[in-house]
């Protein structure tokens, strides 16, 4: 009967999840031979605990421990012997034999389908940790979890980014040989097509980012990549990536640089903020005090050429020696009109 307590059953599917999820967080790690070993002593231990006052189904499972048996010793014997009476012809004359043929197929189904409900649940914990650890934060569980059920070799999730809106994504997914799950093994980034006014529009240059690279790049980082910045990953060094995927990389003293600007005293904490976004590859707004007047401009990091770009509120590039010479021209030209007005209040009290 169904409902019927299987004491035996509960126990094997422990075991199974154990094995499951070594495999799944393990997935480079061959330990078949050990797990076989290991399964034909567990099984041989819980025929001899579960040996009387079984129920039916009990011993139904009991019936499908004994085939497992057979199989695990037809896998790790290297006695001939042990190949021919334990081979899948033996094994399926002592099915039938037994008369627990339907039996042994319902408990097999039984844990075939709790394997495949507990594969596909620690899969996809482990997928959604790796797809977080890499940057992605949108939630894509529903597609991730469909997706798993499906069993294909593997599959492909587009991803948008509220915090990369100019960026798009692709992940991709395929399955560890062997294991049955998933892994997350590389994502594909592209600037978003943006309208050209000479020549329509832009065409789409994706490049990919492998999980497993010497150089880790975050969703983020990527974005910043493949728009065209730089970003610096380790002291002085930075890295910007070309149309053929592959990375050039350029020492660059971002703080010698910076020493060289008019910037407003700002504290140490918004100075830590001020570099920690620049190396990121982002852009950051300061205020420059260009012969004593502040004005706000956005700086960004430019390795390749050894300096610091000046962006105006439009993200035009300033250049800052013609700046503070305006500067200049139109303090001066203000200091006259103020000494003219002072000059002409004066005559008029007079």
């Amino acid at each position: 009967m169904s409902g019927q307590v299987n004491r035996i059953m509960d126990t094997i599917l422990l075991n199974v999840e154990q094995d499951l999820k070594f495999k799944i967080n393990n997935p480079l790690f061959d330990n078949s031979k050990q797990t076989e070993n290991l399964n034909l002593q567990y099984y041989n231990t819980l025929l001899k605990h579960y040996s009387t006052r079984l129920n039916r189904n009990e011993r139904n499972t009991r019936a499908y421990l004994k085939d497992e048996i057979r199989r695990l010793k037809f896998k790790t014997s290297n006695n001939f012997a042990d190949k021919i009476r334990y081979g899948r012809l033996a094994r399926w004359i002592n099915r039938f034999l037994s008369l627990r043929n339907n039996g042994i197929k319902f408990n097999r189904t039984i844990v075939n389908g709790f394997q495949n409900k507990i594969g596909q649940r620690e899969n996809f914990l482990l997928l959604d940790k790796a797809i977080k650890d890499a940057g992605f934060n949108q939630d894509i569980s529903k597609s991730l979890e469909k997706l798993i059920a499906q069993g294909l070799p593997k599959f492909h999730i587009r991803y948008t980014d509220v915090r990369c809106p100019e960026t798009e994504f692709i992940l991709h997914f395929n399955i560890i040989p062997g294991t049955g799950a998933y892994q997350f093994a590389n994502f594909e980034a592209a600037g978003r097509l943006q309208i050209e006014h000479n020549y329509g529009l832009q065409e789409h240059l994706w490049h990919s980012f492998s999980l497993n690279a010497d150089v880790q790049i975050s969703a983020t980082e990527a974005s910043r990549l493949v728009n065209g910045k730089s970003i610096c990953k380790e002291n002085d060094t930075w890295i910007t990536l070309g149309n053929n995927n592959a990375y050039s990389t350029d020492r660059f003293n971002l703080e010698a640089e910076l020493k060289k600007l008019p910037i407003q005293k700002m504290s140490a904490i918004e100075y830590k903020k001020l570099t920690n976004a620049l190396k990121f590859g982002a852009s950051k707004e300061v205020t420059l005090i260009l012969d004593g007047i502040p004005v706000k401009y956005n700086l960004e990091a430019s390795p390749s050429h050894q300096c610091i770009r000046i962006l105006d509120k439009n993200k035009q590039l300033v250049d800052l020696p013609a700046l503070k010479e305006r500067t200049s021209k139109q303090s001066k030209l203000l200091a006259n009109i103020e000494k003219q007005s002072e000059a002409k209040v004066i005559k008029m009290r007079r």
